[in-house]
């Protein structure tokens, strides 16, 4: 998603500053896959638009639900230590995870619910009929570094550039910028959508599925998509029973639910669709250069 475009019914454009263009990722959910293809596409626009200072910007929940989160855990972190025009955002879901590393149950519940299983499959860690949750979580402690856990921890919640605010759901109608509350960045959503009041700044966020394209309001600007990454919606194959305990489900006859596949997702590149190109491991792994300097 390019910024700098041109906003209805305001009385002026919110601006980048002078001489750069800024582009934001919305909810990746583990899809390091489609993620390259719109790496792609940014290149292409990059080419179409000419030379500019680049700067991105991840607006959060980049784990879950997908199968691929530790490998864009690892491409993530690599990139921002190693670019000072680069900022990575905590969304929810990484709250979550944290959460649940530090051993808080509620939270824990929560997380695999949403989409934890995945990320936890790509760490490597597959639960057992009849392991616990803290079982759970010290197998995803000795699978997760020290230092990838910390850099999660000191990931921010919101950045300002000129005239735009991210953030990853929203913000508080009627608090200035500078008093938003953690839970509303990461968690709000009617109150926030239902809104018409200038917020001091184009909110540009993620976090609600919005349909199929971007979406430009007065106020805001919305970047998720449609709900189509396998594992999104569907059943994980576990149950957590009462006391914390995995259970496999099963269907009437007794025998054990599989996950479902989900649908394929599909990629429908628009001008509004731009996104960054970050660098990869290639099949020797290697990685790519950046196409700006850190």
């Amino acid at each position: 998603m390019l910024l700098g475009l041109p906003f209805r019914r305001r009385r002026s454009a919110p601006l980048v500053p002078a001489g750069e263009r800024i582009y934001a990722i919305g909810d990746i959910h583990g899809r390091i896959d489609l993620f390259h293809r719109l790496l792609e596409l940014l290149q292409e626009d990059e080419k179409r638009r000419g030379p500019a200072t680049t700067r991105i910007v991840v607006i959060g929940d980049f784990i879950d639900r997908g199968p691929q989160s530790a490998k864009l855990v690892s491409t993530l972190e690599w990139w921002q230590r190693n670019s000072s025009r680069v900022t990575i955002l905590k969304g929810n879901h990484e709250v979550a995870l944290l959460e649940s590393l530090a051993g808080n149950p509620h939270a824990q519940r929560m997380w695999l619910s949403y989409g934890g299983l995945e990320t936890m499959r790509s760490f490597g860690v597959e639960p057992q009929e009849g392991c616990s949750l803290d079982e759970l979580a010290a197998l995803m402690r000795s699978r997760i570094s020290a230092s990838t856990i910390s850099w999660l921890q000191q990931l921010p919640i919101s950045k300002r550039i000129g005239d735009y605010f991210f953030c990853h759901a929203g913000v508080k109608p009627g608090v200035p910028l500078e008093q938003q509350k953690p839970e509303d960045l990461l968690w709000i959503a009617d109150e926030f959508l239902r809104s018409r009041r200038d917020h001091g700044a184009a909110i540009v966020h993620g976090h609600t599925i919005c349909g199929s394209r971007v979406q430009f309001a007065p106020n805001r600007i919305a970047s998720i998509q449609v709900p189509t990454a396998p594992g999104f919606c569907r059943p994980s194959g576990w149950r957590i029973t009462a006391n914390g305990r995995f259970r496999p489900r099963r269907n009437p006859f007794g025998r054990a639910l599989k996950p479902r596949a989900g649908r394929e997702p599909t990629l429908e590149p628009s001008p509004e669709h731009q996104v960054a190109y970050i660098p990869r491991p290639d099949a020797s792994g290697l990685l790519w250069q950046l196409p700006f300097d850190p």
